[in-house]
C-alpha cells in the first residue's frame, strides 16, 4: 500500500521541512532513517504541511512495516486465519526491536497526519487496522491514534494551501475497517458503563461494574454494516437455537500472555478473537486511575471515528442505542469542563473533554452522506444542550456566553497592555 503520487521532489523547496524530507529520503540504512524520524517527532508548525510532500518518506515507512509484518505477522497481530510463518515460534531475535521500529513509525506518522491536508492520498489505512489487533497493547493504542489523525478534519484557520479538497479518507471509504473500532468501543463498554464521574475517580472499585469479570462472546454476532454474521464456532441452527453465546471467567486470563491464551484456548470463536482480546485487555485497565483514563481515552477516539465516518447513521444509532451513558458523560465533560463552577482542575484531562466535545458534534452536526444526522434518533440532546426555545440558562447557550465573554476579556488585556506601553514611552 502506497501513498497515491510520483516520486518529484516537494512543491515548495523553501519551506520548512524540505530539508526534513530530504534528509529522510538520504538516509542509506534503516537505523539511520528510525533516527531521523526519532529526531524530527513531534512534527510541529503553524500552518498544515500537504502530505503529498511526505509521499517518499511515507512509501519508505510503508515498505518497512510491510517488511516487518510479512516476517512476523503471527508473533505481533492477533490473525483470524491461517497464515504461513517466515519465521518460526522460537525465533523471537529481533522481536523487541522491530515493535520499536513500529512504534517509532506510528508515533512519527501520526504527527504528520495531525498536521496535513490532502490525507486522502495516504493508502496505508490497512497497515493501521492490523495493528489494531496488535499483541502488544502500546502498538494498538498508537495505530488508534495515527487513525484518529488521519480522520480527523484538517484546521481551516492553519490552512496554506490553495483549492483545499473536501476531506475524505480511506476509512470513509471502506465498511469493512470499521469492525475493529465497534470492537473496540464494545469491549470497553461492558466495564466503563458507569458515569464518567464515577469511573474517573480515585475511589473507583471495579465491582460496581455488575458481572465484570464476565467476558459473554456471541455465537450470533449483532448486526454490522446492515448484516448479521454468525460465528464460525458452529454452524448448527439447533445448538444456536439452544445456545447463544458462550462465557469465560477473566480471572482464568489475568497476567497471562495474549499469544498463549489464543494457543491454549480453543473455545473462542474465529470471528470473536479480536473482540474477546480487547475485552481481556479493557478488564485489565480497571486497577489504576492512570489505566482508566487511558481505557476512557481510547474509547472516544474510536468513537469518535464511527461518528465521522461511518457513512450510515441508522447503523451508528443501531449501535450505541445501548451506550446512551456514554453519551450523557459527553455531555457531562462538556457541562464540567474550564469556565465551569464545577471544573476541576487535573481530575479529567482536558484532552477526554476535547475529544468528547467533538463526538457530540459529530453526533449534532449535518453528514456528508445522504442519511440523516445522528441528532434525528437522540432529540432528548436538544434539550440536555439547552437549545430549545426559552432556554437562556442552558449549556450551549452559556457556554456560547462563556467563550464571548473570554475573548473579550483577552482582548480588553492586549488594549491595556498596549496602553500601558505607550504610555512608558
Amino acid at each position: 500500500m502506497k501513498i497515491k503520487g510520483g516520486t518529484e521532489p516537494p512543491s515548495n523547496e523553501i519551506d520548512k521541512y524540505a530539508l526534513t524530507i530530504n534528509s529522510l529520503i538520504a538516509a542509506v540504512t534503516r537505523d539511520d532513517f528510525i533516527e531521523l524520524l526519532r529526531f524530527h517527532t513531534p512534527l510541529t508548525t503553524e500552518a498544515m504541511m500537504d502530505l503529498t510532500d511526505w509521499k517518499d518518506v511515507l512509501n519508505r515507512i510503508d515498505d518497512h512495516i510491510e517488511s516487518i509484518l510479512y516476517l512476523r505477522r503471527h508473533q505481533i497481530i492477533l490473525v483470524q486465519r491461517d497464515v504461513v510463518s517466515i519465521v518460526t515460534e522460537e525465533d523471537t531475535v529481533g522481536l523487541e526491536r522491530d515493535i520499536r521500529y513500529l512504534t517509532d513509525y506510528l508515533n512519527f506518522t501520526s504527527s504528520l497526519l495531525k498536521n496535513s491536508v490532502h490525507k486522502d492520498t495516504y493508502n496505508s489505512t490497512e497497515h493501521l487496522i492490523e495493528l489494531l489487533s496488535a499483541y502488544n497493547g502500546h502498538l494498538m493504542i498508537l495505530a488508534l491514534d495515527c487513525l484518529l489523525s488521519l480522520t480527523y478534519s484538517p484546521q481551516q484557520h492553519r490552512c496554506n494551501v490553495d483549492n483545499l479538497r473536501r476531506h475524505t479518507t480511506a476509512v470513509h471509504r471502506n465498511v469493512a475497517y470499521f469492525d475493529p473500532l465497534l470492537d473496540i468501543v464494545d469491549g470497553s463498554y461492558t466495564v466503563t458503563c458507569v458515569p464518567i464521574q464515577v469511573f474517573l475517580s480515585e475511589t473507583f472499585e471495579p465491582n460496581v461494574i455488575p458481572d465484570w469479570k464476565t467476558i459473554k462472546l456471541d455465537l450470533i454476532a449483532k448486526p454490522r454494516n446492515g448484516k448479521t454474521v454468525v460465528s464460525q464456532l458452529t454452524t448448527d441452527d439447533s445448538v444456536l437455537t439452544e445456545k447463544s453465546f458462550e462465557t469465560f471467567d477473566f480471572d482464568r486470563f489475568a497476567g497471562r500472555d495474549m499469544r498463549e491464551i489464543f494457543k491454549s484456548e480453543r473455545r473462542i470463536p474465529p470471528a470473536a478473537k479480536v473482540h474477546f482480546m480487547y475485552s481481556l485487555r479493557m478488564r485489565s485497565m480497571l486497577s489504576t486511575l492512570k489505566d482508566r483514563t487511558e481505557l476512557i481515552r481510547l474509547q472516544y477516539q474510536a468513537a469518535l471515528i464511527l461518528l465521522e465516518c461511518h457513512p450510515d447513521s441508522a447503523t451508528l444509532f443501531a449501535f450505541f442505542q445501548d451506550k446512551v451513558c456514554m453519551i450523557q458523560s459527553f455531555l457531562y465533560l462538556l457541562r464540567t469542563g474550564p469556565g465551569s463552577l464545577d471544573y476541576c482542575p487535573g481530575l479529567i484531562p482536558v484532552d477526554i473533554r476535547l475529544l468528547a466535545c467533538h463526538c457530540l458534534e459529530a453526533i449534532v452536526g449535518a453528514r456528508d452522506s445522504p442519511s440523516s444526522p445522528m441528532l434525528v434518533h437522540y432529540p432528548w440532546i436538544l434539550h440536555d444542550l439547552g437549545v430549545n426555545r426559552g432556554q437562556y440558562m442552558g449549556l450551549f447557550p452559556c457556554l456560547i456566553r462563556s467563550s464571548i465573554s473570554y475573548l473579550i476579556s483577552l482582548e480588553e488585556k492586549e488594549a491595556e497592555h498596549g496602553s500601558s506601553s505607550s504610555t512608558e514611552n
